[in-house]
């Protein structure tokens, strides 16, 4: 997925035009995670919104007695917090 097609699956984004799109999308920083690799955790600030180009994100809710998997997002969710 191209990241101008991403953003478009975005609703904030889209009902942007192509033009529009592109503008924001030479702005994105493209990030590769490791598999198991926390990304974010419940206390960091929500400076930042994820869009998934490829692969699965499995958002857990962690306590003592082991986690809950609250989602599992693939290519073309996001997520995060602005």
């Amino acid at each position: 997925m191209l990241p101008d097609k991403a953003l478009a699956s975005v609703p904030l984004f889209s009902t942007l035009n192509e033009d529009q799109l592109d503008f924001i999308a030479a702005k994105l920083k493209r990030q590769k995670y490791n598999e198991r690799e926390i990304i974010v955790k419940r206390h960091d600030p929500g400076d930042a919104l994820f869009i998934l180009i490829s692969g699965k994100v499995k958002v857990t809710y962690k306590e003592d007695e082991g986690e809950t998997i609250i989602a599992v997002l693939q290519a073309g969710d996001f997520f995060g917090d602005l």
